[in-house]
């Protein structure tokens, strides 16, 4: 979680492209959204098909519960010895967005780690429950584990649930709390660095680096100071700058304010001020990034 910018669905996708070598039998990334339903995320009842000009409808599996069915095959596949069993990640981008306490449902027990199913000598283990359509479960379609003639979901040891989100859409209270300490909250902020090692590839003039990182930190230090340290812009914003050989001129400060940068900030400023003051930050906000220059042909009378 971090402010727009910081690069967390780009930097987890990476790794997580890493560790499956990119084979995306083993991950898959959804955006979340306010629409997005406990039907597509763990099973509901959907159109399936049309006979005789009559729609036919049937249970389908929601996408995180196809992928415990998968991730269940692959631990049992290696029950002797769970650790040889491959890994599978479910990356929830913009995770905040969406109405949790209803998309996840029963998957809140299932998620804690001393529920999740595995294998102890060879026999599974962990929290095995029904969902709310399991009365309309067909064997070997729906279910994540057969037990003794029974059908049950639940989630396989070997699955890491992911989630991004912005501060600004919404804050981490706003998580229900019970879902909210199923996970590692790891935070991500503008980083400098980043903007410096990509700069450093293409020009070779540090002093007009130096002074380019100066203008994007004095610009967050304004926005916190103005409407709050979850306001900042992150480091893909700043990364936008378009050097012209081997320096960063006004001109090409100019037109990221004004393509990508006062967009947002206008925005964010609207949801605090009045319109009339809107003009006047923004104006503010521009003299920071692009600070006026000395005439230095100026001489004291």
């Amino acid at each position: 979680y971090g402010v727009p910018g910081t690069g967390k669905t780009h930097d987890v996708l990476k790794e997580v492209k890493e560790l499956t070598e990119s084979n995306d039998k083993y991950y898959k990334v959804v955006q979340f959204h306010p629409s997005f339903s406990y039907e597509d995320f763990i099973d509901g009842v959907k159109p399936v098909g049309n006979k005789d000009g009559n729609l036919q409808l049937g249970l389908v599996n929601g996408i995180f519960k196809e992928m415990c069915i998968e991730a269940y095959k692959e631990l049992e596949r290696y029950k002797e010895n769970p650790e040889n069993a491959k890994k599978f990640y479910f990356i929830a981008d913009e995770i905040n967005r969406a109405e949790l306490s209803r998309v996840f449902g029963e998957l809140l027990l299932c998620l804690e780690d001393t529920k999740r199913l595995k294998f102890v000598d060879g026999i599974v283990d962990g929290a095995l429950i029904e969902t709310q359509n399991a009365s309309l479960w067909e064997e070997g379609k729906h279910e994540v584990v057969k037990i003794k003639d029974k059908l049950y979901f639940g989630v396989p040891e070997n699955i890491y649930f992911i989630g991004t989100m912005n501060d600004i859409d919404r804050s981490i209270e706003s998580f229900d709390l019970a879902l909210r300490r199923r996970f590692v909250w790891i935070k991500k902020e503008t980083n400098y660095k980043v903007i410096e090692k990509v700069l450093n590839e293409s020009m070779n003039d540090k002093n007009a680096i130096k002074q380019y990182l100066r203008c994007c930190e004095n610009l967050n230090k304004k926005i916190v100071e103005l409407i709050g340290n979850n306001y900042q812009l992150g480091h893909s914003y700043f990364l936008k700058i378009v050097p012209l050989g081997n320096s960063i001129p006004d001109v090409s400060k100019r037109i990221l304010f004004q393509n990508e940068l006062k967009p947002i900030l206008t925005e964010y400023l609207k949801s605090i001020f009045d319109e009339k003051d809107i003009a006047k930050h923004l104006e503010d906000l521009s003299n920071i990034f692009i600070p006026k220059r000395k005439d230095t042909n100026d001489t004291n009378s």
